[in-house]
């Protein structure tokens, strides 16, 4: 299959998986004015994570964060896992996450004698191995209720599911030229142009309005930069950025404008906040215009930041 059917292909899916949940919440929140709950779930090994969930009570509220958390990298990682207290000779007594599996108390045995404590007594032995609680949520803590941006209501609903099909389509595409291209060829070359016929498939096929496509392509854009960091380039030069200055987004409006930088057009950011927002920005060497920045949200692009 070629790039533009592959691309087709999992823009389709992902548009029947993120549909459903852009059709909620264009019903529930038709302003998108949502807020949500600060929330904190309390684990029973004493491990604490902090969520913003919504509800119209206080028991959907704990509900929902109990769901929330469950499907967090922490419980997934540690689902199968049940706390090992090791006691060691000399008394002092160890905790250890073990693996449920046929044999668990050779298996705490094993990892006891990994971890740094082991290693930096030589000659200790373990006196007795006991084992606790799965894991399981002791409490859920609700805090105060805060208001959501609409960038943050996608994020919450739709950004995982989105992140997840887009660094697949990435990964797919990054093996079909293993040993063909170099990293940064293939960023360049290759998923530049991807990445632009993936949001234009994906919002085509979600119907969306502006407002709503504005804020899938910025997540888009996001998971972009993400796997570039992940993949060792470089962030440019930054030398000439006045962090008390405001800077505007300034994109280029010809037939090559991508929709990433249409969306950022005339948006106004602190000069601080662009190494965050914008990690791969560069100077422009421009002698004409030597503050300003080229933004660089993607391959090849050539909008710029000047001060406002």
């Amino acid at each position: 299959m070629d790039l533009e059917g592959i691309c087709i292909d999992v823009a389709k899916s992902a548009s029947a998986s993120i549909k459903p949940l852009l059709d909620w919440l264009v019903l529930k929140y038709p302003n998108v004015a949502l807020s949500g709950w600060e929330v904190e779930v309390v684990w029973n090994w004493g491990d604490r994570q902090k969520f913003i969930v919504t509800g119209e009570t206080l028991e959907e509220v704990r509900e929902r964060a109990k769901e929330v958390a469950r499907q967090s990298s922490f419980a997934v990682e540690n689902s199968d896992k049940v706390e090992a207290y090791i006691e060691w000779s000399d008394g002092v007594t160890s905790v250890i996450k073990v693996p449920l599996g046929l044999d668990p108390m050779r298996q705490a045995e094993a990892i006891a004698k990994t971890i740094p404590y082991y290693i930096a007594n030589p000659g200790l032995t373990i006196k007795r191995i006991t084992f606790g609680k799965l894991l399981s949520i002791d409490e859920v803590v609700v805090g105060e209720k805060k208001a959501l941006g609409e960038e943050r209501v996608v994020k919450q609903f739709i950004g995982p599911k989105l992140e997840g099909y887009l660094t697949a389509l990435m990964n797919r595409v990054r093996g079909m030229y293993y040993g063909k291209k170099t990293e940064v060829e293939l960023a360049y070359e290759v998923l530049d142009p991807l990445l632009g016929e993936f949001t234009d498939e994906l919002t085509d096929r979600l119907g969306l309005n502006k407002d709503w496509e504005a804020l899938i392509i910025t997540i888009c854009a996001e998971i972009w930069n993400q796997a570039m960091a992940g993949w060792g380039l470089l962030a440019g030069d930054l030398s000439t950025v006045d962090k008390d200055l405001e800077y505007t987004w300034h994109t280029v409006h010809d037939e090559k404008a991508c929709k990433i930088c249409r969306v950022l057009d005339g948006q106004v950011f602190r000069g601080k906040d662009i190494i965050q927002k914008f990690p791969f920005a560069t100077t422009a060497k421009d002698p004409d215009r030597p503050m300003d920045v080229v933004g660089r949200v993607h391959p090849h692009c050539r909008c710029r930041l000047s001060p406002s």
